[in-house]
């Protein structure tokens, strides 16, 4: 009896689509409930997951050759819009940062701090920064920026390039002559004498007449000025709703700027949003490290001694122009060497985490000065490879010191910025080298 089961269990018919329907069949007196068999419709793609962006360490910085290879004058080469402008500097495109710098999580945080040592390329990235936010360089987008990393995201939409004014200072150009505090004055006014009279050429007004650009007394009084007259400007603009007029929006600026120099239209889509502010303030501590080994600690703490009080009515006179108006300033950056002075007397105006540190950040460590890996590529560019290139890169580590700007332990080694651009720039009878945009 068993044998039979196993052999009726074992011998049963296959199952075949007249049988399967058969056995849907409902018992009788139960309608079916299940529907007639129709053409099957192929089902949509599922999408793919968006690619995640490759980790800090998995990058390279790309080595930029430039068409010629004569040698060329680097005075300018920690201006970036004269190192594309001179078009004989090679350079390292870091501009895969920019859209990260905007849209980082904190990147609410208004005031952005970034501090290295001489020479890593902090006034290059500043300048780079000024090149791409600067509504006043629309016309030269794709000159400055066109087949570089930066392009591929404003293609995707992921940053809009040409959205701001940009008031650019660099501290480490205050003369020496007179007294720190003048000489700090008179610096911060030319620079605003230089906007007010750049942006005038974009259709702007700007009157400035309350102000004393003479003095260098009233530096503070004269930012807290022309921020406000841009506000009102464009305030006045957008209450009256007058869309022709061409400081109405992003887009009507690039075209009127591009009207202005004769140059066609920018490559990019402008957005349709209203002009900010970005001030970039590279080497922000360097008056105050000369003051400090100059003069003593008790002179620099004094509640209003020279340079102390015009610094900290500087930045008194930025926070005001972030909270005042509505198109006042959007967004800070500054470089230093060192957060020495990040003190509350001179930064409490910003409030307690009003200031975000990007010195150990993890993402951005790579940001000023190359690793290991990005001089491998160079090396790979200029056609120096295999056993060359390994010593070459050998000799680099025994004699260049590298450093670690990040928080976590994985992060890799980064050279110094100048030395780097030095080491590939050396010439030899074997392979002539590109002169390399050295940083500052």
């Amino acid at each position: 009896m068993m044998a039979s089961r196993l052999l009726l269990a074992t011998t049963r018919p296959p199952s075949t689509p007249a049988r399967q329907q058969l056995l849907r069949r409902p018992r009788s007196g139960h309608p079916s409930t299940t529907p007639p068999p129709t053409a099957a419709t192929p089902s949509p793609p599922t999408p793919l997951p968006p690619r995640p962006p490759l980790p800090p360490e998995k990058c390279v910085s790309r080595l930029i050759v430039a068409g010629t290879q004569r040698p060329a004058d680097l005075r300018g080469a920690n201006d970036f819009r004269s190192v594309r402008a001179q078009g004989q500097l090679s350079f390292f495109d870091t501009t895969r940062f920019i859209p990260l710098l905007s849209t980082r999580p904190d990147a609410d945080t208004r005031v952005t701090l970034l501090c290295r040592p001489d020479g890593f390329g902090k006034s290059l990235t500043v300048s780079m920064l000024a090149a791409f936010h600067d509504v006043a360089n629309a016309p030269r987008y794709e000159e400055m920026f066109g087949g570089l990393d930066v392009a591929a995201a404003v293609l995707r939409g992921l940053i809009q390039p040409a959205r701001h004014l940009v008031l650019e200072l660099d501290f480490g150009r205050v003369a020496t002559g007179g007294t720190k505090a003048s000489a700090f004055g008179r610096y911060v006014n030319a620079q605003l004498e230089g906007f007010v009279a750049r942006y005038r050429r974009c259709g702007f007004t700007l009157e400035t007449a309350t102000c004393d650009f003479g003095s260098h007394e009233t530096a503070a009084d004269n930012l807290r000025e022309v921020v406000a007259q841009v506000a009102r400007e464009l305030d006045e603009i957008k209450s009256r709703t007058d869309e022709r007029n061409a400081l109405y929006d992003v887009q009507g600026v690039c075209a009127h700027v591009a009207r202005l120099f004769s140059a066609p239209p920018p490559p990019f889509r402008a957005p349709l949003t209203r002009l900010q502010l970005f001030v970039l303030i590279d080497n922000f501590d360097t008056p105050a490290r000369d003051f400090l080994l100059a003069e003593s600690k008790e002179h620099w703490a004094a509640p209003d001694a020279g340079l102390n009080g015009a610094f900290v009515s500087f930045f008194r006179a930025v926070q005001s122009g972030m909270d005042s108006h509505s198109h006042g300033i959007s967004q800070v950056y500054m470089t230093g060497v060192a957060p020495l002075l990040l003190s509350r007397d001179v930064f409490g105006p910003f409030g307690c985490g009003g200031i975000a540190d990007l010195s150990f950040d993890h993402r951005f460590f790579r940001l000023c000065g190359f690793t290991a890996a990005d001089v491998s590529h160079a090396l790979n560019v200029i056609k120096r490879c295999g056993a060359e290139a390994k010593r070459l890169l050998d000799r680099l580590r025994e004699c260049t010191p590298s450093h670690h700007f990040s928080s976590e332990r994985k992060a890799l080694k980064v050279y110094h910025a100048s030395t780097v651009a030095e080491y590939l720039s050396v010439r030899d009878h074997l392979t002539p080298s590109p002169r390399i945009a050295a940083a500052h």
